[in-house]
């Protein structure tokens, strides 16, 4: 089972180290910068898109906002690495990146991707499918956020977007405004304790404009079809909602018996199988597969309720089976439980001010870092290893 499948699953990219792969050479002056060169499109022949990447370093304090800075890449500290390459075929340009701590202190970095805008007149696209009022999305409940961002106009789209099958616990997204012109950015925050590091892979493209964000969406689908395609023994039918909770919480639409939630399957999904979401089917947000360690004793559950949690789950999931539903086990990356991460884990902030999130009617920190050999990277990976083990009934993780 791919059970990193909807997530942004492991990433492995390896970088090309040096200037040897054909861009503009960067300015000396700036120090973290890997790469920048044009990336031309047939789309948009006459006007290509500067295209860079570089590395900031967090140079603001525990308690204030977060303010970054050039990154100092100097010998025995980091070890900093990238490509930039046209993608045959499919009018894109693919760009990896790795990031090595080599220093004897832990490292708050951020790689920063930026694609100058070619257009005059643009809407940017945030990346949000559900096109809401986002503005405060850390403020929002769940919001659902596709792996890329864009500049719309009306004969022609820009698209930056990573690669949905690499793993990243934070991304930053923005229309950066300068006087020399409007920037697609896409950041990615990391915490690098010494010896660890980070890869990412970002594709940049063109895609057509006539449907706005769902050309966006459909550009990803053919760039990259393994990520979205079923897994192996899936007929390619199957649908997904968009986290319906149909299956899992069938009351929040006025349904009370099995018989009721099967008819109302069959009518959303055309009497075909599906995918849906489970909601919470843990316990305490960060200890995702319901372990007695972590949740025995915390809001007052015993050894015995846990038990019975976990019996109640598996009896929910097999449930599915007979309605013709996969169901999805949820979980977050960047997110964890306020008290876990006081006091078990306070080092996987990533060194500015915590934000509360209103999430599963738990008080949820956001952001943290599941990634740089922390010991609440352990609990998640041990998470992701037991789940299909202790609950065989959940078909996917995600």
């Amino acid at each position: 089972m791919n059970i990193a499948r909807y997530i942004f699953g492991a990433a492995v990219a390896l970088a090309i180290c040096g200037g040897t792969y054909g861009e503009v050479a960067p300015d000396p002056a700036l120090r973290g910068c890997a790469f920048s060169r044009e990336a031309s499109f047939s789309r948009f022949q006459s006007t290509p898109s500067l295209f860079s990447l570089s590395l900031d370093e967090l140079v603001s304090a525990r308690d204030e906002d977060e303010r970054y800075a050039p990154c100092a890449i100097a010998p025995g500290r980091i070890a900093f690495a990238s490509s930039c390459v046209r993608r045959p075929g499919a009018d894109a340009w693919d760009a990896s990146a790795s990031v090595t701590n080599l220093s004897s202190r832990p490292l708050f970095l951020r790689l920063v991707f930026r694609a100058k805008v070619p257009f005059k007149k643009f809407t940017f696209w945030n990346g949000y499918l559900n096109q809401g009022n986002v503005e405060k999305v850390e403020e929002s409940n769940i919001s659902s956020l596709f792996p890329a961002i864009a500049a719309i106009a009306p004969d022609a789209s820009l698209v930056l977007g990573l690669n949905p099958m690499m793993m990243a616990a934070r991304v930053d997204t923005s229309c950066e405004k300068t006087v020399g012109g409007d920037s697609l950015v896409f950041a990615f925050p990391v915490y690098l304790p010494p010896g660890d590091g980070f890869s990412a892979r970002m594709t940049l493209a063109s895609a057509p404009s006539r449907y706005l964000w769902h050309d966006v969406v459909e550009k990803w689908y053919e760039i990259f079809p393994a990520a979205f395609a079923p897994a192996s023994g899936i007929h390619p039918g199957v649908l997904a909602p968009e986290a319906s909770y149909l299956f899992w919480k069938p009351e929040k639409f006025g349904i009370t018996n099995f018989a009721g939630r099967a008819t109302a399957l069959k009518k959303a999904f055309g009497n075909r199988p599906c995918w849906d979401w489970c909601y919470k089917p843990f316990l305490r947000g960060g200890d995702w597969a319901i372990s007695d360690k972590w949740s025995v004793g915390w809001n007052g559950y015993t050894a015995e309720r846990v038990a019975a949690a976990r019996r109640d789950v598996r009896r929910r999931l097999a449930e599915g089976e007979p309605l013709n539903v996969a169901p999805m086990w949820y979980l977050n990356v960047c997110w964890t439980e306020r008290s876990l991460w006081e006091n078990e884990f306070p080092q996987i902030l990533r060194g500015d001010k915590p934000t509360l999130h209103r999430c599963w009617d738990q008080n949820t920190v956001r952001p943290i870092y599941c990634a740089g050999g922390t010991g609440y990277e352990r609990l998640f990976r041990e998470s992701l290893e037991r789940i299909p083990k202790d609950y065989p009934e959940a078909k996917g993780i995600g």
